[in-house]
C-alpha cells in the first residue's frame, strides 16, 4: 500500500503533517463550545421547567420524585455541557502549543543553518 506524504508542495513539513490543519481543530473546538453551552442551558432549563410543582398534581410524592429526577438530570446535562466546553478549551490549548513549538523549531533550524 502506498503511503501518502502530507508535506507542503515545496517539501517542507508543516502544520498539516497529520492531515489535520489547526483551523479545522479550531472550528471543531468552536462547535464543541456551542454544543456545550447549549447543553448547559438545557440543563438549567430542565431543572426549572421540567416538572410541574407538587401541588399541581394529585399525589404530591410522585411530583416530588419527578422534581428530584429533573434536578438530577439537570445537573448531569449541565455537567456534560461544562465538560464539553472544557474539552474544547483543551483542544485550543493543544493546537496553540503545537503551532508554537513548530514555529520555534523552524526558527531554530533557520538559525542553525545560517
Amino acid at each position: 500500500m502506498a503511503r501518502t506524504d502530507n508535506r507542503t508542495p515545496g517539501g517542507v513539513m508543516g502544520s498539516g503533517d497529520f492531515g489535520i490543519e489547526p483551523t479545522a481543530v479550531e472550528q471543531a473546538a468552536g462547535e464543541l463550545t456551542g454544543y456545550g453551552d447549549r447543553m448547559e442551558a438545557a440543563g438549567r432549563l430542565l431543572q426549572v421547567t421540567g416538572v410541574a410543582p407538587p401541588n399541581a398534581l394529585p399525589g404530591g410524592l410522585v411530583a416530588k420524585a419527578l422534581a428530584v429526577a429533573a434536578t438530577t438530570m439537570s445537573r448531569s446535562v449541565a455537567g456534560e455541557g461544562a465538560a464539553t466546553c472544557a474539552t474544547a478549551g483543551s483542544l485550543r490549548t493543544f493546537v496553540a502549543t503545537v503551532c508554537t513549538a513548530e514555529t520555534e523549531a523552524a526558527t531554530d533550524l533557520e538559525g542553525a543553518a545560517s
